[in-house]
């Protein structure tokens, strides 16, 4: 059994068949390409509210292509052009094609397969079907398409004759433009069952000449605004104005309680407009809308039959559950052994009713595989042949490692992945034996990274594995070791622990607080829930070790009693190594540099195509400034160089690299991203590299999976000065394995560059702005009795001047307002400026009320729009 996954295009009243009530201020439909290419704010405006079926195909809004009317109570009528007809060297083949009207039905929308239909898959395609499909034609033009129409409507039938009407379901989801927050990536906002669907509809063309597929389907839907056969999320409930403020603030946030985000692990299947959704992962997400049905009845915001709308999902969930049987990965487990049309005999051995969905295929794949019994069709039989020498002698352990992966609803990937040792191995964060993977299958979620295409294997795909139905544990408990008879199972617990942390990871946090951790852990959607004690990470020390650590962290002010925190222990490891490692080159003094700074800042301005001018009192303050700071940076085996935009941190880089001692001993010039890299390189008219780049020479970056890797062979032993720039863009991971690519004992000079003010990275940790926080506020001391606050250099006199006059830029005394450092003295003139009206050196500030004022201010060719482009 397979689903559909839907996206549509968000909609100020709720696709409801009509024009939004303010198309214009829908800045969130727009984030999709071909609305965003082809809206027309003015015509719309005049249409607003207008309902679809009183508009001709030509006043119809952009989003009927993203089943923008999902919800239509009316028939409307939609006009398609083939997007070849138009194109000359398609005119033989395309050209005579006409625009081809389609009536659509109540509540209907089209379900349009982008994925299957890319030139680029075709060959993945064929390989997993026992007969191929019609071969491709050659497109006159370059195309990422199918060109062919047999292979067209060939594909196009092969996605839509796996849904079952009446009983597959469809989820309705926007990509990032909807506004519920740029944090949730795809965002369902309906479910529901497919009742019917279309036959394939050709394009109108004249008599006895050739047509082509549309490869749009239209299928109906059994969701009504006040039905309980599936339903809309009251999103819009919950962010329209009430009237009353605190009411409006209380909505809000109780939004992200009912907000139902698609499990980033089945990212692919929430991708390219419409794509099939195996019952796993359609029973994910029902079990997400269930918790988010919970909330909606709980709040009482929203109307409607939510106690009935829940027990449909109990339903759904309980025959997803029967779908999707004790074994959903059988088809990937075959193909692993080497069967390249595992999952092809799999759908045909359900479909045929030789295995039950609910049952246990193995016994007859296994009488298959040994040729006891007959396949459904000749064409496995070559397939069948060629691994039947490998199962009847694979190994007990490996054999019993084979039927286990095959509980999980793994893709291809990801089973033989986890089957093969070498590949395990290498899109693994920790090394696991086989015996150890049998003993504790969550292990797999727990170092799992996934690779270009797939997505890392998720704990509730391994839970939903371990931890089914009740009736499907009853009929097909797991073997022992693997058996999962309790919900706090600790082999669970601690999985569970390890996504929330790994979660927090990439949204930047190294470790949380117990309370927070056990507490994200209960709001994981899992099909069970988990309840984790506060006092089972301390009790429960054996269970953990090696993989989460328990932290104690001094107690707040006013406070007597700690803050007990978990971290991950690789994580853990590495922050101590960047502790220990950043700490002791601080406090070690590097080869004295004996040279006139002031000259080579001059040398280094000028050289830039900029000016020093010794009559202006900034530029004579500035230059002390930074000629102190160079000789601060050069004096320590690792030092930081901090300061806000204008202050000059890239003419003291200037100057440091026209030091002939440095220059001769070599120095490295590294950068978060490309645009730093390049921005360095040419500030510093030297070569730069990203610290990707440099990892990757070494060894030490997965390119598959853009990351660093933390081991290697090689160190890299030439400059003995190493210059980092943007440094409070560097993750945690990316600053420690710069450190351990490089070889310390060779490397005189660390110097990292930036202002900790900016952004955070993207990515676990700040250690630029906690190593900065730490330099500043510390006194301690090394061995050797160097003060490591003396390691940090600070630049503050802003030179980015107005030209030609000796005042600092108003641009950057207003940014200094948004960052945590001392405003400097006359930072506060610009907002008593913005008070009083008077005009600014550098800075002009625009106002708009409406939408149409802003859009009048940007095409009107006003000032502003002279000033942004």
């Amino acid at each position: 059994m397979f689903h559909l996954t839907m996206r549509v295009a968000w909609h100020g009243s709720r696709w409801n068949g009509r024009v939004c009530p303010a198309p214009s201020s829908n800045a969130f439909c727009v984030a999709l390409d071909r609305i965003r290419e082809e809206r027309n704010d003015a015509a719309e405006d005049a249409l607003a509210g207008k309902a679809w079926h009183e508009l001709t195909p030509d006043q119809l809004p952009p989003c009927k292509a993203e089943s923008g009317a999902f919800m239509n109570e009316s028939e409307w009528i939609r006009r398609f052009e083939h997007p070849y007809a138009s194109i000359k060297k398609a005119a033989a083949t395309h050209g005579h094609l006409n625009p081809t009207v389609v009536k659509v039905p109540p509540f209907s929308a089209f379900a349009l397969p982008f994925g299957w239909m890319l030139r680029s898959e075709q060959d993945a395609i064929d390989e997993k079907l026992p007969k191929p499909l019609p071969p491709d034609e050659t497109s006159p033009f370059t195309s990422p398409w199918v060109f062919g129409r047999a292979r067209q409507t060939a594909l196009v039938d092969h996605v839509f004759d796996r849904l079952t009407p009446e009983r597959s379901l469809v989820s309705f989801y926007c990509k990032e433009g909807h506004p519920l927050g740029d944090t949730i990536s795809r965002l369902v906002v309906g479910v529901g069952r497919i009742q019917s669907i279309a036959p394939v509809k050709q394009y109108d063309a004249p008599g006895g000449k050739d047509t082509y597929p549309m490869w749009d389907r239209l299928l109906r839907h059994s969701i009504r605004p006040d039905g309980v056969d599936g339903f809309l999320f009251p999103y819009h409930d919950y962010l329209e104005p009430t009237g009353d403020s605190a009411e409006d603030s209380r909505r809000a946030a109780l939004l992200a309680e009912i907000a139902v985000p698609a499990d980033p692990a089945h990212m692919r299947v929430f991708s390219y407009a419409a794509e099939l959704a195996p019952a796993d992962i359609a029973l994910s997400t029902l079990i997400r809308c269930l918790q988010a049905v919970r909330k909606i009845r709980a709040h009482g915001i929203a109307t409607g039959p939510w106690e009935r709308r829940e027990e449909w999902l109990n339903t759904q969930i309980g025959l997803a559950w029967k779908e999707r049987g004790a074994f959903p990965g059988l088809g990937s487990a075959l193909e692993a052994l080497g069967m390249r049309l595992g999952t092809a005999l799999t759908l045909e051995l359900l479909a045929s009713g030789t295995v039950a969905s609910d049952g246990d295929p193995w016994p007859h794949v296994d009488a298959l595989l040994r040729g006891k019994v007959k396949s459904p069709q000749p064409v496995y039989d070559a397939d069948l042949k060629a691994v039947r020498d490998t199962w009847v002698n694979l190994a007990d352990e490996r054999r019993f490692l084979l039927k286990l992966l095959s509980r999980f609803a793994l893709t291809p990937a990801q089973t033989a992945r986890w089957f093969d040792p070498a590949k395990r191995a290498a899109a693994s964060t920790a090394p696991t034996t086989d015996a150890e993977l049998i003993a504790n299958p969550y292990r797999m979620s727990e170092v799992d990274l996934g690779d270009a295409k797939e997505s890392p294997v998720s704990v509730g795909t391994i839970d939903r594995g371990l931890l089914p139905d009740a009736t499907i544990a009853a009929k097909h408990p797991a073997p022992e070791p693997s058996r999962v008879q309790s919900a706090g199972d600790p082999r669970r617990l601690r999985a569970v622990l390890v996504a929330v942390l790994r979660r927090a990871s990439e949204n930047g946090d190294a470790l949380l607080s117990v309370t927070e951790a056990v507490e994200k852990a209960a709001t994981l959607e899992l099909a069970h829930p988990c309840l984790i004690g506060v006092d089972w990470p301390a009790t429960n020390a054996s269970a953990v070790t090696g993989v989460v650590e328990l932290i104690e962290l001094p107690a707040p002010e006013g406070q007597d009693a700690g803050i007990y925190a978990v971290q991950l222990s690789d994580l853990k490891t590495r922050e101590e190594r960047l502790r220990s490692v950043l700490a002791k080159r601080a406090g070690k003094a590097a080869p004295s540099v004996t040279t006139d700074w002031k000259k080579l800042l001059v040398d280094a301005i000028k050289g830039a195509g900029g000016a020093f001018d010794p009559k202006n009192a900034r530029h004579v303050l500035a230059i002390e400034e930074q000629a102190t700071a160079l000789a601060r940076v050069t004096s320590r085996c690792l030092t930081t160089l901090v300061g806000r935009a204008g202050t000059g941190k890239t003419s003291v880089m200037g100057a440091l690299l026209l030091n002939d001692a440095l220059a001769r001993d070599g120095i490295l010039l590294l950068a978060p991203t490309g645009k730093a890299r390049v921005r360095l390189g040419k500030a510093a008219k030297a070569e730069a590299m990203t610290v990707a780049q440099f990892l990757n020479e070494l060894g030490r970056y997965d390119r598959v999976r853009q990351r660093p890797r933390f081991q290697g062979k090689e160190k890299r032993r030439k400059e003995k000065t190493v210059v980092i720039d943007e440094c409070s863009m560097l993750t945690m991971d990316d600053l420690a394995a710069v450190l351990d690519a490089l070889d310390l004992a060779h490397v005189q000079r660390l110097i990292l560059v930036g202002d900790p003010n900016q952004l955070p990275p993207i990515g676990v940790g700040r250690p630029f702005a906690d190593l900065t926080s730490y330099l500043q506020t510390t006194d301690a001391k090394s061995d050797t009795g160097l003060a490591l606050g003396e390691a940090l250099a600070r630049l503050t006199v802003e030179v980015r001047a107005v030209a030609g006059a000796n005042q600092a830029s108003d641009t950057l005394r207003l940014a200094s307002w948004f960052t945590r450092e001392t405003q400097p003295v006359d930072a506060d003139r610009v907002l008593s400026d913005l008070e009083t009206g008077r005009p600014f050196n550098d800075l002009d500030l625009f106002f708009w009320k409406t939408p149409d004022e802003l859009r009048s201010r940007v095409n009107g060719g006003d000032k502003m729009c002279m000033k942004a482009g």
